[in-house]
């Protein structure tokens, strides 16, 4: 009940209501798995509505309880990049690719930090061919083909003299 409160409270905007909520779920834990655990389901539902500084404040809190978690370290990386933090989101993406590699999600995530964000296509490529190959279950040739693509636009943008990527205009309701 305390889960879908805090979920209705986040696509509300209402994030005080959302962080007592967590803070409840947190108390109510048992052990420092469960509460592991909670924060970090917390923190990806608030991270997914795009709040993402109260994301990373509770991926923090989870990583407490499980410093070796890679999907909090992935959380975690994924919220700093989208705060501007790209060089620490990257090292934590890392830590979470190295972590688990059959988590192909996190390389793609990483490959386009590194890409876009740092402006190190090369590296990126080759995170892409290297670890992503090793790594990539079936079914996610395209999820590659798509991040790869990604790079090599940013590599023909930059080779063109436009370092900067396109600003994506979001579509929305008025």
């Amino acid at each position: 009940l305390l889960l879908a409160r805090m979920g209705h409270a986040i696509h509300a905007g209402q994030l005080a209501v959302a962080r007592a909520d967590v803070d409840r779920l947190e108390a109510l834990a048992a052990t420092a798995r469960e509460k592991h655990a909670r924060l970090r389901d917390a923190a990806g539902a608030h991270l997914a509505s795009g709040a993402t500084a109260e994301a990373a404040a509770l991926f923090e809190r989870a990583i407490l309880f499980s410093p070796d978690d890679p999907l909090a370290m992935g959380g975690l990386g994924r919220s700093l990049v989208g705060l501007g933090r790209h060089g620490r989101g990257a090292q934590l993406l890392q830590r979470a690719v190295e972590r688990a590699p059959d988590a192909y999600d996190l390389v793609i995530d990483l490959a386009k930090v590194v890409a876009t964000k740092l402006g190190d296509v090369p590296a990126a490529v080759a995170r892409l061919h290297g670890e992503g190959r090793r790594s990539a279950p079936r079914g996610t040739e395209d999820a590659s083909r798509g991040a790869r693509h990604h790079c090599d636009h940013a590599t023909r943008r930059r080779a063109a003299g436009n370092p900067r990527p396109a600003r994506r205009r979001e579509v929305g309701p008025a």
